[in-house]
């Protein structure tokens, strides 16, 4: 009787743990699938979508009770700290003048990465984003869980786009885990290791311009080993206590050097700043021509 209990229970355990990440990943696999569906207000289908329209589209079919706005999605499910964020999580932004006041939703799916709907920026329509991008980290409210959480964690093979670029290997919860490489959006490519969707162990980084680094990764930065140059010479690599990187036991302009995975992004700060100098210029164009107006006023009254 009672290795029957046992044996029950640990059906009961696999089942339910199969269950969530079936749900997880049919609704990571169709947000990847509708990556460039353009912005439409209101939008609930692959036509057009807003932000809440495109998570009811992938939620709605595994949660049925789910609200429709993001106001009223930020209270539903379990807060959960941002450090103990997992894919399919729910991460929610006032993005409007009042900063109570939930406007915006996004999906989680791994590597710091969010399948959100929006209306405006750098790119519209169902978009990857970066959860460190400046603009989202100034209006962040909380993270909410609405899927069933994995009990036990398991690597599964991926093949998934994120923000920073293309991962294939392993993964546990979506994160890239294990073995398995990346060609990242700026040209530059990794094949190693990975620990938390970093690269952590032993890699091989290949820059766009064609130096290369071998050896250790700690927490997605190098932290020894060597650098071979497009010329094919041969350089020592290690950071010392500082962060510095350390070239032939000096710094040199290799000091600075981080690659594209852990850069901090920029591409809205990029266009917030495009989007002010082009309102600047507007003003100062409207500011000449009224000038430019009132001093042909006057030269008419001095002649009338």
């Amino acid at each position: 009787m009672y290795k029957t209990r046992i044996i029950v229970i640990l059906i009961i355990f696999t089942a339910a743990n199969v269950f969530s990440l079936d749900i997880q990943q049919d609704i990571i696999k169709k947000g990847s699938q509708l990556i460039g569906t353009p912005y439409r207000y209101g939008g609930t289908n692959p036509s057009g979508f807003d932000c809440s329209g495109l998570v009811n589209y992938l939620y709605k079919p595994h949660i049925p009770s789910l609200p429709r706005t993001a106001s009223q999605m930020a209270r539903y499910g379990t807060t959960i700290p941002l450090y103990e964020i997992s894919s399919g999580d729910l991460v929610f932004y006032a993005t409007g003048q009042d900063p109570d006041d939930i406007t915006h939703v996004g999906i989680y799916i791994g590597q710091n990465t969010l399948i959100q709907a929006v209306s405006a920026g750098p790119e519209r329509g169902v978009i990857l984003t970066d959860l460190d991008e400046k603009y989202w980290k100034n209006r962040y409210k909380w993270v909410k869980r609405v899927l069933p959480q994995q009990i036990k964690k398991e690597l599964a093979m991926i093949d998934m786009d994120f923000n920073k670029g293309s991962y294939t290997g392993t993964a546990t919860d979506n994160e890239p885990e294990g073995e398995g490489s990346m060609i990242l959006e700026n040209g530059d490519s990794y094949k190693g290791q990975f620990h938390n969707g970093l690269f952590h162990g032993l890699g091989e980084y290949k820059y766009s311009n064609g130096d290369v680094y071998i050896g250790a990764f700690e927490n997605g930065r190098e932290s020894g080993g060597e650098i071979v140059r497009s010329d094919g010479s041969h350089y020592k690599a290690e950071r010392n206590a500082q962060g510095v990187l350390i070239i032939n036991n000096r710094t040199n302009r290799d000091q600075n050097r981080v690659n594209y995975l852990i850069e901090p992004p920029t591409n809205w700060d990029d266009w917030i700043k495009l989007e002010m100098d082009q309102f600047e210029a507007t003003m100062k164009a409207e500011e000449d021509a009224l000038k430019s107006e009132q001093e042909r006023f006057e030269e008419w009254k001095k002649n009338n």
